[in-house]
């Protein structure tokens, strides 16, 4: 056996034992952790004074599946010359027939807590909590127990879930990932680029079912369902042209609830969806509500977005090849997208429609870099009317190639054109009007870009002003489509970096600035750090969120969101909290500042040329491997689900 295989060898065996091992303390240490814990308490409003016999309770619905502590808040009230040095008291926990269910006897007012011995209880049934007082030494003995406004007993409980009873499912998921993380391993071996080829689509493409299957947002892709089945049927009554009118007055003599006006999408972005809605509309229409259609509608969308985020990675190819680029860089610059854990986990978990607009970019910057301004403004149009983003993007990248104000005004004007044809034709009357207000209130982007600020200055507008500026004053040769390529995928990471760090974004906001450092990565070649940087800025912008969507997002609306089951579990965002408070103040200032050093080393690169950067592959380890990581958030979630619950 030759070396290199005996180092195969001895890595995939060292990589199983450790796998080994994590899932046995998964499984049996890990779930007893304090992490896990749950607690309910309510605040204590005042003292109430108990004699000997007296009693206070409190009604509450368990917060948890197993109990281990409870605590009161005691009071010793006697006389500073006959102080309390023994009392008898006792807690009871009792269901709602008055079986006590655990009990405990307290000595001391110095002993507000008692161990339960993990007691089971039915998460959410009623229980009752009493403390009783039974006698203390000295005569005038007795003692201050705090009870809330209402005079209820003020309490902590203590305790956790035991997790979905699925638990069996977890252990084919988990096998699962370790085949897939020693597929990764043995895959950095191999010399055969074919086998490698295959390696790698192996892992993204589980990565890509990973999502579909574990994480479902839902609502979003269900009422981007129902607008293309209301503009079906605003074409089938002949009003086409009144679509937001059709839509609001359908909803209204429904009497839906607000959310369910989420008609704001703009025509153009509606138009493809009502086209791919069509097999729904012989089944059901504008009016569809929550239920088997439903789920199938959300199922067949989110697909659909997974083939577009597919597409994507493919047409990566076309601005490559646009600029000349060699085929490792091609190669590099796929890798370093496709395997993005972010990128994935927004567009298909999430299933959001922004790749959209991510395609029309990339359909249109190949005409930017062969100097057809006009063709690209014209493409990103088309961008533009689905989302506002792209053209905060678009001005910097036509400052940067073109400093002639003319053509920048021209070009912006043919850019904002079919926003303002729709505009003219279909954002007018009643309808649209009210569905705007309603999203306003709802989600208020210009809010959120104005919502951080420094004596009423925007600090996103600020950082953006200043992009604009810096793309004005560089002198960028259009000829060198090299050095124009990596100055505009600079801009592009400039500008959402500033959204990352200074706006309160939505994370499906962000896939650009995946997309842009997959373009300007290969240029620093087998560079590690920063690959290991991104992967780590990618991770804490997927936890920043994780309050909901590891939770709602994969127990309440995932495929593995089984009937009877489907109970939310502990978020991550709780977990971290249970560390410390300041854990996620922490993370967003460790991502603005991971953010802001690579834009540093992007911007110290001061000229790309022709020649230079002949190595321009990124190391495939670093590249491929952070999918991994995405693999093992996935997992954990899934693991929070079945053992902790």
């Amino acid at each position: 056996m030759s070396i290199k295989a005996k180092r195969i060898h001895f890595q995939l065996a060292a990589v199983c034992v450790v796998l080994v091992l994590l899932g046995i303390a998964l499984v049996t240490v890990v779930p007893k952790m304090s992490l896990w814990s749950r607690i309910y308490s309510n605040e204590t409003a005042h003292y109430k004074t108990l004699t000997p016999g007296q009693s206070v309770s409190l009604e509450f619905a368990s917060p948890c599946d197993v109990v281990s502590e409870i605590t009161v808040d005691l009071e010793g009230v006697a006389s500073y010359d006959d102080p309390i040095s023994r009392i008898d008291a006792s807690l009871a926990i009792q269901d709602m027939r008055g079986k006590v269910i655990a009990s405990g006897i307290i000595n001391s007012i110095y002993e507000e807590s008692i161990s339960v011995d993990d007691t089971r209880l039915n998460r959410g049934e009623h229980y009752t909590v009493t403390f009783n007082f039974v006698s203390s030494e000295g005569e005038t003995g007795s003692v201050g127990i705090g009870v809330t406004d209402k005079d209820e007993l003020s309490v902590e409980i203590r305790g956790v879930n035991s997790g979905a009873p699925v638990r069996g499912s977890f252990l084919g998921v988990y096998l699962m990932f370790s085949l897939l993380v020693l597929l990764y391993v043995y895959s950095l071996e191999l010399n055969d680029l074919k086998k490698t080829y295959i390696a790698d689509k192996v892992l993204f493409a589980v990565g890509v079912i990973m999502v579909l299957v574990f994480i479902n947002q839902y609502f979003d892709l269900f009422i981007t369902a129902k607008c293309g089945l209301r503009m079906i049927d605003a074409f089938k009554a002949g009003e086409f042209f009144s679509y937001y009118d059709h839509a609001y007055n359908a909803e209204l003599v429904n009497g839906s609830l607000a959310k369910f006006y989420g008609y704001n999408y703009n025509v153009l972005t509606v138009l493809p969806i009502a086209v791919v809605m069509i097999p729904f509309s012989f089944f059901t229409d504008g009016g569809m509500d929550f239920g088997p259609i439903g789920d199938l509608a959300v199922w067949y969308l989110d697909i659909l977005v997974a083939v577009l985020v597919i597409w994507s990675v493919k047409l990566t190819e076309k601005v490559s090849d646009e600029c000349g680029m060699p085929s490792d860089y091609k190669r590099s610059v796929k890798l370093v997208y496709a395997f993005s854990p972010l990128f994935l986990y927004v567009s298909i978990g999430f299933g959001q429609i922004d790749i959209m607009y991510v395609i029309i970019m990339l359909l249109a910057l190949p005409f930017y870099y062969r100097g057809s301004y006009k063709m690209f403004s014209f493409i990103m149009a088309f961008a533009v009317v689905m989302k506002l983003i792209p053209f905060l993007i678009f001005v910097p990248l036509l400052l940067l190639a073109n400093k002639r104000i003319k053509d920048i005004a021209l070009n912006t004007l043919i850019c904002l054109s079919v926003k303002l044809v729709t505009v003219l034709i279909f954002e007018q009357g009643t309808g649209y009007s009210a569905i705007t207000n309603f999203i306003t209130d709802w989600h208020d982007f210009t809010g959120l870009l104005f919502a951080n600020s420094i004596g009423g200055l925007s600090l996103f507008v600020m950082a953006f002003a200043g992009v604009c500026i810096y793309c004005y004053m560089k002198d960028v040769d259009s000829n060198n489509r090299k050095d124009l390529l990596y100055r505009s995928m600079l801009v592009i990471f400039m500008v959402y970096e500033a959204f990352a760090v200074f706006v309160d974004v939505h994370q499906q906001w962000l896939i650009p600035l995946v997309l842009s450092f997959a373009f300007l990565a290969p240029f620093f070649g087998k560079d590690r750090r920063i690959l290991l940087l991104v992967a780590v800025v990618e991770m804490l912008l997927i936890i920043i969120h994780a309050d909901n969507s590891d939770t709602i997002y994969m127990i309440g609306n995932g495929m593995l969101a089984i009937e009877g089951y489907n109970y939310s579990g502990i978020p991550i965002y709780e977990i971290l909290t249970n560390i410390t408070s300041v854990a996620f103040p922490l993370i967003r200032s460790v991502m603005a500042v991971l953010l802001i050093s690579l834009t540093v080393i992007f911007m110290r690169r001061t000229s790309v040329s022709g020649n230079d950067g002949n190595d321009m592959a990124v190391d495939r380890m670093c590249a491929v491997g952070r999918i991994v990581l995405l693999y093992l958030y996935l997992v954990f979630c899934f693991w929070c689900y079945c053992y902790v619950g």
